[in-house]
């Protein structure tokens, strides 16, 4: 392990969680790539299966047919373990890029052990933030150095990882990452601005007071006498 003192300000992923979720991960990806495998070798294994026929009668009049099938098929697996390789690498992409950039840094192992991928925001490697849509090019880093990282069974990473005073391998270093714990990663602060509301002033006039006398109506009253 490092001498030197950890500069990032969250708790480390530990060896034991990467090296879990990193089997967890690679189980997924092996799982992908045994089927592609199989598919690509059938018409290989066909292919084989005809040009032993033929090797074994060489007199049969099925002799010709049976060589030019094989020849066919032999290119038609070529092509089609050429795509379905392919296809592995844009899944190995999706998984370890596009996925845990959709998913706080986490792939599926990550997320099984409790740990994710955090972006580096400073040269005093001090400050980090969790992963966002727009990572892509730290992700891909990550990803393409995986085969650096990943000679001798991972020895190499498992060496960097060790030797680094904030546990990152080679692919983490080159892409200013790290794996922290999740829920022990700062958060950034929001600052919300509250608008101070107007005070309103309402006015009473004073309701003049109408005074109307009417004048009394003067009565006389005349009497006769009897």
């Amino acid at each position: 392990m490092s001498e030197k003192q950890q500069t990032i300000k969250a708790e480390l992923a530990t060896v034991q969680q990467r090296i879990f979720a990193g089997l967890i991960d690679w189980a997924i990806m092996f799982g992908f790539i045994l089927v592609v495998e199989l598919l690509a070798s059938i018409p290989s294994w066909i292919a084989t299966g005809l040009l032993n026929r033929a090797l074994l009668n060489p007199f049969d009049p099925n002799y010709s047919q049976w060589l030019a099938t094989a020849a066919t098929l032999g290119i038609i697996a070529s092509i089609l373990y050429a795509i379905l390789s392919l296809l592995s690498a844009l899944l190995g992409l999706l998984y370890f890029v596009w996925y845990p950039m959709n998913k706080n840094g986490q792939t599926f192992g990550k997320k099984r052990q409790n740990i994710q991928i955090v972006i580096i925001e400073d040269e005093a490697l001090t400050k980090v933030r969790p992963v966002v849509k727009g990572d892509f090019v730290p992700l891909l880093i990550r990803w393409l150095l995986m085969v650096v990282d990943g000679i001798a069974f991972g020895l190499v990473g498992y060496f960097f990882i060790t030797n680094s005073p904030n546990m990152q391998r080679l692919g983490d270093q080159l892409a200013k990452t790290a794996v922290t714990v999740v829920g022990k990663t700062p958060a950034k602060k929001t600052t919300t601005t509250t608008t101070p509301a107007k005070k309103t002033t309402t006015t009473t006039t004073p309701a003049k007071k109408t005074t109307t006398t009417a004048p009394a109506k003067k009565t006389t009253t005349t009497t006769k006498k009897e």
